[in-house]
């Protein structure tokens, strides 16, 4: 939530998700987080962001894109390794909330 916080996002608000498909777990001033949701309107999003050490409030980007569908949202991963694993996620082969780091799983 404070990637929303402190971030534009476009239209994405935080209080229309209704359920998070898959999140890789990013780390301040290190990898990205990424998290694939489902939108209370059916719809899809894929949300990304990085924050410096400090955390979100200081230096922190975040990007979100809406999707009409859940293919859409995955190809909007631009880091392949990222969409592979978020789609592993999504399809029971790597738990939800892995880190992108792959050394801390």
């Amino acid at each position: 939530s404070a990637n929303a916080d402190y971030n534009n996002l476009g239209g994405f608000r935080l209080e229309d998700v209704c359920v998070v498909l898959a999140a890789l777990m990013g780390e301040n001033d290190g990898p990205a987080y990424h998290w694939i949701a489902m939108m209370k309107d059916h719809t899809y999003a894929y949300i990304t962001g990085s924050c410096d050490y400090t955390g979100w409030d200081c230096q922190s980007w975040g990007d979100a894109d809406l999707t009409i569908t859940l293919k859409e949202a995955l190809n909007k991963v631009e880091d392949k390794q990222a969409r592979s694993r978020l789609r592993k996620q999504l399809t029971g082969q790597e738990p939800f909330g892995s880190y992108t780091d792959e050394s801390f799983n």
